[in-house]
């Protein structure tokens, strides 16, 4: 075999498996340009340890690396790991639990806070959600911006 070819074979089975590392690493609460960042950023780095596991770093090979780990892991995350629900589960279970918060400085207890039972309208009855929007609210929303209603 090849060397171009063990490295390529070394860099698919990494770019498999980085989608699982990089759920691990990544918290549902991060914007999606920093979550995107991190999954590159988890790419470069394992291009370079496939390279050197490939025996022969060099700019070319890391490059080609790169390639391979980057397509390999959005292709399997996008196809696999995302469809099934595995990335998801394993963010889940690997994001620290946060307990009850503290009201804010100066508040009393229920003061700013989100209380369903005190914004329900009748619009808001039929859904499930409490953070349901009033049919009035997108109603008046579309007939601002030109919307037929």
């Amino acid at each position: 075999m090849s060397a171009l070819a063990q490295l390529a074979q070394i860099s698919g089975v990494v770019g498999a498996a980085l989608p699982l590392l990089i759920s691990v690493i990544q918290r549902a609460s991060w914007s999606e340009s920093t979550r995107s960042l991190v999954a590159f950023g988890a790419c470069v780095v394992a291009a370079g340890v496939a390279a050197v596991a490939a025996g022969d770093l060099t700019l070319t090979n890391y490059g080609t690396s790169l390639l391979v780990v980057f397509g390999t892991a959005r292709t399997t995350y996008a196809g696999l790991w995302k469809p099934t629900g595995v990335a998801g589960k394993v963010e889940d279970a690997t994001t620290p639990a946060q307990g009850p918060q503290a009201p804010a400085q100066g508040t009393e207890p229920g003061e700013g806070s989100y209380d369903p039972e005190e914004t329900a309208g009748d619009d808001t009855e039929a859904y499930s959600t409490p953070h349901a929007v009033p049919l009035d609210a997108l109603r008046q929303a579309d007939i601002l911006r030109g919307l037929p209603s």
